[in-house]
């Protein structure tokens, strides 16, 4: 790519930041919200539909189509997203600053700029507080960027959106195959109608009338579960080997693996039995996220759980793909049990004894084996397009910098 095309800008030369924010005479009784919790590196985990007299009072910032949103709260997370939908009544939290793209920007182009981790270290670095570090808005519009022509944008947008949209297909189709599982799981464990329920007799229990054979018990008559390693917070570092699975990393069913600490090598001899492995069930036991559930996806690296993190293991082989215990976990039921348990601290904490507490319907050991290896091809499915996912973001976070460079030419 001819150098010559690209210029040096700051970002408030190529987008307006915070364009709109909601007013008194906001036409939207209800709104699509969006809060910092709800977002990733390049990921949107979920939003949640409010009335407006009942949103927080930070969510204030409209975001349009094409918009790109950075949270400016501890921005060495990485957390930002594109939007290439957006309805109308989207509000996300003033912890984040919208980025709406100038005449003549590519907005998706806008978003792989802020993608780039030279830039994340200089937001980070910029950070002011040690409490709850963050930047500002003037931080943001003054950070020194790159550019080339509006052709040349679109090109280098084009190569990279195209392993955007496999990635984006590659979760749709997990979600569909986890509805589909889930639907099992309910029909079998919540409506009864399992394989030969026509023939099944009914008696009371504790949780009223269950299947014969059935048992009311708790989460610990199937599964352990123990929390991470205390890593020191000096073992920790921004780049390595070995990442280290935190709460931050739990995010919505997913581990997010691209804002993971790492701890050096010489550092994970000493905590080998805390090697996390793909489809490991893991759990958030402190914070306003606790109870939060994730899978493990593949990674080739060793991964290790921190503390305050649990993982379930199974007692039994019949339980060996963790899905019996992962419906039950993302259910209404037992999130309040865990809210339960939880309230009255400063700090919402649980431990694994308290999770092995939960009560919890167990079926006859042969209809948890049909289930397993009903379940199997599901999660072996979901696993190899996480893995997919895997390899079409590394591939294109190393072709990412050197399209944004002009390192290569389109």
């Amino acid at each position: 790519m001819n150098m010559n095309k690209w210029k040096k800008y700051r970002l408030k030369d190529l987008c307006v930041i915070n364009k709109e924010s909601i007013k008194n005479e906001h036409v939207f009784k209800q709104i699509e919200y969006v809060d910092i919790s709800s977002v990733g590196t390049g990921i949107l985990f979920g939003s949640t539909i409010m009335n407006i007299e009942n949103a927080p009072s930070r969510a204030k910032r409209i975001v349009k189509k094409g918009d790109t949103i950075l949270s400016t709260v501890r921005p060495n997370r990485r957390s930002f997203y594109f939007f290439k939908e957006a309805n109308p009544n989207l509000v996300v939290s003033t912890g984040f600053a919208v980025l709406t793209p100038k005449q003549n920007v590519n907005n998706k182009f806008l978003y792989y700029l802020i993608n780039d981790k030279n830039l994340s270290e200089y937001f980070a670095n910029s950070a002011k507080g040690s409490a709850y570090p963050a930047i500002d808005t003037e931080i943001v519009e003054n950070a020194e960027v790159k550019a080339p022509d509006i052709d040349s944008q679109t090109k280098i947008t084009s190569i990279l959106s195209a392993y955007d949209d496999l990635i984006e297909n590659n979760l749709r189709r997990i979600q569909i195959l986890e509805e589909m599982a889930q639907s099992i799981y309910k029909e079998w464990f919540v409506k009864f109608r399992f394989p030969g329920y026509e023939n099944a007799k009914f008696v009371d229990s504790a949780m009223g009338k269950i299947p014969e054979g059935w048992e009311v018990g708790s989460i610990g008559c199937l599964y352990k579960v123990k929390s991470g390693f205390a890593f020191k917070s000096k073992d920790f570092r921004s780049v390595g080997e070995n990442p280290v699975i935190k709460i931050k990393n739990i995010q919505n069913k997913f581990i997010d693996l691209k804002s993971c600490e790492y701890i050096n090598k010489e550092n994970s001899f000493s905590v080998k039995d805390y090697i996390l492995k793909e489809g490991d069930l893991l759990i958030a036991m402190t914070g306003a996220q606790v109870g939060k559930i994730g899978i493990m996806p593949y990674d080739n690296r060793n991964c290790y759980l921190n503390q305050r993190v649990g993982k379930f293991f199974p007692k039994f082989d019949f339980l060996r793909n963790n899905m019996f215990i992962y419906f039950f976990a993302i259910s209404d039921e037992f999130r309040n049990r865990i809210d339960n348990i939880a309230a009255g601290a400063a700090q919402p904490n649980i431990s694994g004894s308290g999770i092995e507490s939960i009560s919890i319907l167990i079926p006859t050991i042969n209809l948890l084996k049909l289930f397993t290896e009903a379940m199997q091809n599901y999660i072996d499915q979901i696993l190899i397009l996480q893995r997919s996912n895997n390899n079409l973001s590394s591939t294109r976070d190393l072709l990412l910098p050197k399209l944004m460079s002009g390192e290569v030419e389109v």
